[in-house]
């Protein structure tokens, strides 16, 4: 295989070192990041090279700052309502529909349309985590319900557990 010329930017390394702190629980929503002169340090870069991550971080929705303020950490943990979601197969049941099937469940990235973007409040570069799914009675061969739901991934994170 031939090998590539890949290379990583400056503001690639250090975006990644900070998304590797929010995902490794290190930065915690709220919390304050280091001035800009202390990551310059603390990566051995120009101040304009760290500028240009942090902004690409704001961009990515991971980030928010505010004139004069330092930037802070912006990730929420999302959770699942799991009673409601039974509570809507109850529904079903107590209207006759007792024969149902979740069909054509897909999970895929996308990035916002300008509609979008508007709606969630969010830059054009972060990516949105799409649940699409249909719910059908097998009995009448009749779609009941059809979901598509856009979570914005800078503000999802999915932490795998039991259900009770």
């Amino acid at each position: 295989m031939k090998e590539s010329n890949f290379n990583i930017s400056n503001e690639s390394i250090i975006r990644n070192a900070i998304q590797e702190q929010i995902m490794n629980n290190e930065l915690k929503p709220g919390d304050t990041l280091p001035s800009e002169n202390v990551l310059t340090d603390e990566f051995g870069m120009k101040r304009i090279v760290v500028r240009n991550a942090l902004m690409q971080l704001e961009k990515m929705g991971l980030l928010d700052s505010r004139q004069g303020v330092d930037y802070e950490s912006k990730v929420i943990f999302a959770g699942y309502a799991t009673e409601q979601l039974a509570s809507m197969f109850n529904y079903y049941g107590k209207h006759g529909y007792t024969n149902l099937k979740s069909m054509d469940t897909h999970i895929h990235t996308a990035f916002p349309t300008l509609e979008e973007q508007r709606h969630l409040e969010c830059e054009e570069l972060v990516p949105l985590i799409v649940y699409e799914s249909q719910t059908m009675d097998l009995d009448k061969n009749r779609i009941l319900e059809q979901t598509r739901i856009l979570y914005r991934s800078d503000l999802f994170k999915h932490v795998l557990g039991s259900v009770n």
